[in-house]
């Protein structure tokens, strides 16, 4: 079966009417605390404008509703104006030849499926047009220069935090973006000493906690739930159930 092309990261034109004039912001490129060249003008006002992105990263093996709960609470919190979901190709965690990943082409499929309609959300997939383990920090500098005056922050849940001091170039990446960590409620937050890096940076990551009620429910579980035959449309969107019974995904064979 021939793929179809995995298109890279973008936001969708908008067009804004202000005053009595419209401006066309295109494909926005933001980062840093201030935009480089876009302003509005208009009845004699002039406003600097800085656009935030979340980066919310997985295998979406399947994709669910945890995880658009997790992008929208975290745009609420921080005022994001965007979330890129981005699938990755190959887990750095997750290489174990028996792991039963969808192909890549079905993986981009149910994410835009889910996030279809909701002006939030934008698909990503960058990670799945390199190949290879997908490392955050090598998708980050990508996204850097697609948007390079843009404010970037990569959203993750605690188990992820705790982790970070493992991953690739992790004082790199801490560099390049901010991080959004959602906790459920209830949940003790670790001690800066427990992340493991340098003061000053962990207690940065732990001050960007966010504590929500999140949808208790993991990939791993729908898989198994598929498995045995059990019905899954109260964790994943509609479209994206359909889907997976159409094209007989994580059914034993």
């Amino acid at each position: 079966m021939q793929m179809r092309p995995l298109l890279g990261c973008h936001l969708p034109k908008q067009k804004e009417l202000w005053g009595n004039r419209v401006f066309d912001w295109g494909t926005v490129c933001y980062t840093g605390l201030r935009v480089q060249g876009r302003r509005k003008e208009g009845m004699g006002m002039r406003i600097d404008r800085q656009m935030r992105i979340g980066i919310l990263g997985g295998s979406f093996n399947p994709i669910h509703r945890a995880h658009l709960e997790m992008g929208r609470s975290a745009a609420e919190a921080f005022g994001l104006e965007r979330v890129l979901m981005m699938p990755a190709f190959l887990s750095p965690f997750k290489t174990d030849p028996g792991f039963a990943y969808a192909s890549a082409e079905d993986r981009a499929e149910m994410v835009k499926l889910a996030i279809s309609g909701d002006p939030l959300f934008s698909y990503c997939g960058i990670e799945l047009e390199r190949g290879g383990v997908s490392f955050t920090v090598d998708s980050v500098r990508t996204l850097q220069t697609q948007f390079p005056d843009a404010a970037l922050f990569f959203i993750v849940g605690m188990d992820s935090l705790l982790g970070v001091h493992l991953w690739k170039e992790a004082d790199e990446l801490l560099r390049l973006c901010e991080f959004i960590t959602l906790a459920r409620p209830g949940v003790e937050l670790p001690t800066w000493q427990e992340l493991y890096l340098p003061e000053a940076v962990a207690k940065r990551l732990l001050s960007n906690v966010i504590r929500g009620k999140f949808l208790d429910v993991s990939s791993s579980e729908i898989r198994s739930r598929i498995e045995n035959g059990e019905p899954i449309d109260s964790l994943v969107p509609s479209a994206v159930s359909q889907y997976i019974k159409a094209h007989g995904l994580y059914r034993r064979s």
